[in-house]
């Protein structure tokens, strides 16, 4: 394979890995009161508001 074959097959790799994989947000998301696999135990409000806040810092989507 020469070099933009290979450069080419990371990218599609790299794309795909990104696409099948959940971040920290998205697994939230499921998690909450409104998800599609909700918390076991459910959630109440504070622990639903610290585990938001957790993903958006991993995300880098906090302002702290």
């Amino acid at each position: 394979m020469t070099g933009w074959e290979v450069a080419l097959a990371v990218v599609a790799i790299q794309f795909l890995i990104w696409y099948f994989s959940d971040d920290d947000l998205q697994t939230w998301l499921e998690k909450c009161a409104f998800g599609r696999k909700p918390a076991n135990p459910a959630w109440d409000a504070g622990k639903q508001s610290d585990e938001f806040e957790k993903a958006l810092k991993v995300m880098g989507l906090s302002a702290d």
